[in-house]
């Protein structure tokens, strides 16, 4: 039983280390998913950031090209609240509205892709807590079904073995009728009976 008891308390040990080893890959795999995530947030928010001063910057400049549009307009002559020279205005600010317009959208594009990034990141960090979590479940599962079965047999021989010495045989008959010897291995000796 001595032997029997150690292989199956290796056999055991051996297969909650394999799950503990699995539940920690796990958690780790979750750790790098949650900071990835915290990386693509933060992505976000900087091309949010970007994109707003970006915009503004292009708004000041928009604002000195049309002031400048003016300034020449007005030294050559043209007046510039009528006919063409107040078409080619409205045209110059309306290109400048687009080209801001364009910068935010583009910002927009840039946080939303990150955020949904980070969301695929949330999304595994979770999965890979789940998996930790069956990890060890299994694990306990296992030893405890290692145990259960690694000691059923032995410990049905023993009480087979003491019936039987109970009815008057020897030890030695006991272990021939249930066929296994003290070191766990199979005895083939005649019936003493």
């Amino acid at each position: 039983m001595g032997l029997v008891g150690l292989g199956v308390g290796l056999m055991a040990a051996s297969q909650y280390a394999e799950g503990r080893a699995a539940q920690t890959d796990a958690q780790n795999q979750a750790a790098i998913a949650e900071y990835n995530a915290q990386v693509k947030e933060q992505e976000a928010r900087q091309t949010e950031a970007r994109s707003r001063f970006e915009s503004i910057r292009q708004a000041e400049a928009a604002a000195r090209g049309m002031g400048e549009m003016e300034a020449g307009m007005g030294a050559s002559g043209v007046i510039p609240t009528t006919g063409t020279p107040l078409l080619v205005q409205a045209r110059q600010a309306s290109e400048y509205e687009l080209e801001n317009l364009m910068i935010g959208y583009e910002g927009q594009i840039g946080a939303s892709r990150a955020r949904s990034e980070a969301a695929g990141y949330q999304m595994s960090a979770q999965a890979y807590r789940s998996q930790a979590s069956n990890a060890m479940r299994s694990a306990w599962l296992n030893v405890g079904t290692t145990l259960l079965t690694g000691f059923a047999e032995p410990i049905s021989n023993w009480g087979m073995r003491q019936g039987a010495m109970r009815r008057g045989l020897s030890a030695g008959s006991a272990r021939t009728i249930t066929g296994r010897s003290r070191l766990g291995g199979y005895t083939f000796g005649p019936y003493e009976g």
